[in-house]
């Protein structure tokens, strides 16, 4: 018996894997598009540019933990599946809104 729930916690993370993790690549190609935004004669585009890979390296580390959970039980799994679905819409929102006032100001 042991060793059914160990064999489906497994399945339930290679699902994961496959569907909920390509997901977090475009989360991440969606960041990296900030990084066409900052001009580099301003001074503070190599901190935001650090900042840029900072957020990137942690939202990496957070889903392979949490890929790493989505198996124990039914609401990690949605954890799983909606951090990535809410952050790229509202990144989404974001980059629209400063690709706009960029377009204004220029």
């Amino acid at each position: 018996m042991q060793n059914c729930s160990e064999d489906k916690k497994e399945a339930i993370e290679h699902m994961s894997r496959r569907v909920v993790n390509p997901l977090y690549i475009t989360l991440i190609a969606l960041l990296s598009s900030f990084l066409l935004i900052y001009k580099k004669e301003k001074k503070t585009a190599f901190v935001k540019k650090y900042f840029i890979f900072f957020i990137t390296f942690v939202i990496l580390i957070i889903s392979e933990i949490l890929l790493k959970f989505s198996g124990l039980s039914k609401l990690n799994f949605f954890i799983y599946l909606l951090i990535p679905i809410i952050l790229f819409s509202t990144v989404y929102i974001v980059l629209i809104i400063t690709f706009n006032k960029e377009k204004i100001s220029s």
